[in-house]
């Protein structure tokens, strides 16, 4: 297999390809690349990658370190030649949106039961103080993440409600000693 020509990413087509490989290496190849017949006299078993470059290249790279047999088989979904290569990549990329960052530490604070930020970060192929930020997250009531998931919040503002000096005004604020209630948007001037 070989990227083709037709696959729309052209800019940072490498980006972010060590993260992949490690997700990759930790759960396998999660979504299958998108191929035609190399259609240019070459042998039966040649083939363009049109959607999947990047998943390509991460594989490569899984075979190169020796963490991937050259001859793995890999999932594909084979369009006839002439059905829209420019067309499927395009989809497949456009259509792409990160989770939403409550999203992720919800999910990591599920899949990190049991293991260390270090393993997490590993199985992702990301820092591991991007997971110790998201894990933190995690812990962040409910009901401010709602506020957040809802655009009354931003990140900086939630990831603020972490911090150990907010935390510690809030506790010390009041006669009662009792967390003042914080009122939409403004939760950090409490």
């Amino acid at each position: 297999m070989r990227r083709s020509a037709a696959n729309t990413r052209k800019t940072d087509r490498l980006a972010e390809i060590k993260q992949l490989a490690a997700s990759i290496e930790a759960k396998g190849l999660l979504e299958n690349l998108v191929v035609q017949p190399a259609g240019n006299g070459e042998t039966d078993s040649m083939y363009d990658v049109v959607a999947g470059g990047r998943r390509l290249a991460a594989l490569k790279l899984l075979a190169k370190r020796k963490k991937l047999a050259r001859d793995h088989r890999v999932p594909c979904l084979v369009l006839g030649n002439g059905t829209g290569a420019i067309e499927a990549s395009l989809t497949e990329n456009f259509m792409r949106i990160p989770p939403h960052p409550a999203d992720q530490f919800e999910a990591f604070a599920k899949t990190g039961d049991g293991l260390s930020t270090d393993a997490i970060a590993a199985r992702f192929g990301i820092t591991k103080t991007f997971v110790d930020q998201r894990l933190k997250l995690a812990s962040v009531s409910p009901r401010l993440v709602a506020e957040y998931r809802a655009g009354a919040m931003t990140l900086e503002q939630l990831t603020a409600s972490r911090s150990p000096t907010t935390i510690r005004s809030r506790k010390t604020s009041g006669s009662s000693g009792a967390m003042p209630t914080c009122r939409r948007r403004s939760f950090v001037a409490c």
